[in-house]
């Protein structure tokens, strides 16, 4: 499965046929995954241009411009993307680390999030090759 999906950004109607109209991909705190391009940027109509792209692994969002001198800016979340990779992706509980991984789905080793499990609710008895199971899974980070 890819992450291929479209995105827009509207800047109005007086925005029409601009050939700069460019995206950037972002990941968390603001970090630049994917240097801005005009790559495969099209216009819908009405100053609404689009783009249909495999997001990177991380991305958090679209940063959107102009490219026109004093550039206008427009921002789209991909949560949604993130959240969609939390539900569907390569998952390992690990005896040997204690841990429990969420990989990216590009590559399924890329590790996206991952957190500590236990065999026991009070998070005293990590979880091993010898637990009878997982009946605590710490926040993933």
């Amino acid at each position: 499965m890819s992450n291929f999906t479209s995105y827009f950004a509207s800047f109005g109607s007086s925005k029409t046929g601009i050939a700069t109209v460019g995206y950037e991909q972002v990941g968390a705190a603001g970090a630049s995954l994917v240097a801005r391009t005009i790559t495969g940027v099209y216009e819908l109509g009405g100053g609404v241009y689009g783009v249909d792209v495999v997001l990177a692994a991380g991305c958090r969002s679209i940063l959107w411009d102009t490219g026109e001198t004093i550039p206008i800016f427009a921002t789209e979340d991909v949560m949604e993307n993130y959240i969609k990779q939390l539900i569907i992706n390569k998952r390992h509980t690990n005896p040997s680390t204690g841990k429990h991984t969420l990989f990216e789905e590009a590559d399924d080793t890329t590790i996206l999030v991952e957190g500590d499990i236990f065999e026991d609710i009070a998070g005293t008895l990590p979880y091993s090759a010898i637990s009878t199971g997982v009946d605590r899974k710490d926040r993933m980070s």
